[in-house]
């Protein structure tokens, strides 16, 4: 599946879910695999009004319809790298992650990978 396919829109606004079965945040972005197209991350809206926004990695997440089930807890991703500048029309497209991001991501959260 190339970036430019819909694939992932129904994970726009899904909740993410903690280890413990707490809310963290919703879904603002979505950020595919450059080469195959593959969700290997998204952004968390937290905080009041959703004004922060954290990236946590899909891997070993259980990934369901509008709802999204991470094996970390909520302070976890809190702490998490932000994501920065937030777009305008989180579906304009999907978003990729550098490869300076992709490693402080994998750093956070303990993985040698985001794949």
């Amino acid at each position: 599946m190339s970036s430019t396919d819909r694939g992932y829109d129904h994970l726009y606004g899904a909740r993410v879910i903690d280890r413990d079965g707490a809310f963290v945040g919703d879904v603002a972005q979505v950020y595919t695999d450059q080469v195959n197209g593959e969700a290997l991350a998204v952004t968390v809206r937290t905080g009041l009004f959703g004004a922060r926004r954290l990236l946590v990695p899909l891997i070993n997440a259980a990934v369901g319809w509008h709802r999204i089930d991470v094996p970390y807890l909520r302070a976890h991703v809190n702490s998490a790298p932000p994501a920065g500048t937030p777009v305008r029309s989180a579906r304009d497209a999907y978003r990729h992650l550098s490869p300076v991001t992709e490693a402080e991501i994998a750093a956070h959260y303990e993985l040698t990978t985001l794949r």
